[in-house]
C-alpha cells in the first residue's frame, strides 16, 4: 500500500462543520417576522434562553418550548437590550455575562421540548470573532482537560 491509499481506519468523519464547545450566556430572545424584501417586523413576543453550546455557524439553547422549526428570531445579550419594556423586566436584571455580542438573527433548524438548535443569519464579523475566540479557547480548555492525568 502506498503512502497516499488510506485505510478504513485512517478516515475519520466529522459531521459537523464547526467546532462546538459549551458555553453558557443567557439571552432575551424576540420573535421577528421576515418579509420577502429582507424586512423585518417585531411581532411582539419574547422569551428567554440560555445556550448550551456554539459554535461559528450556531447554537442550542434552552427556552421555554414556544419556538419551533423554521422561527426566525433575534436574541440578545445584556449589552444589547435597548427595548425601554425590557429594561423593566425582572429577567433582564437576573442576566450576568461577560460576553457582548451584537444582535444575532438565528433560524430554528430543529426543536425537542425546551431545546433547540439555531443556525445564525448574516452574522455579523464583530459575533464571528467574538464567538469563534470563545469557542476555540472553550475547546482548547476541554482538551487540556481530557488530557490531563487525574490525581
Amino acid at each position: 500500500m502506498t503512502e497516499l491509499q488510506e485505510t478504513s481506519e485512517s478516515v475519520m468523519t466529522n459531521r459537523r462543520n464547526f467546532i462546538r464547545a459549551k458555553v453558557a450566556i443567557k439571552m432575551c430572545g424576540f420573535f421577528f417576522e421576515e418579509g420577502d424584501d429582507g424586512s423585518r417586523a417585531y411581532s411582539g413576543g419574547c422569551f428567554m434562553s440560555k445556550t448550551l453550546d456554539m459554535s461559528e455557524g450556531g447554537m442550542q439553547i434552552i427556552h421555554n418550548g414556544s419556538l419551533k422549526p423554521g422561527d426566525i428570531v433575534e436574541l440578545r445579550t445584556k449589552n444589547a437590550i435597548t427595548f425601554p419594556k425590557c429594561m423593566k423586566c425582572d429577567h433582564y436584571y437576573n442576566m450576568r455575562s461577560k460576553i457582548e455580542l451584537q444582535p444575532l438573527t438565528v433560524r430554528i433548524v430543529w426543536a425537542q421540548g425546551s431545546r433547540c438548535g439555531l443556525e445564525y443569519i448574516r452574522l455579523s464579523n464583530f459575533n464571528r470573532n467574538v464567538i469563534s475566540k470563545i469557542v476555540w479557547h472553550k475547546h482548547i480548555e476541554e482538551i487540556k482537560n481530557t488530557k490531563e492525568p487525574k490525581q
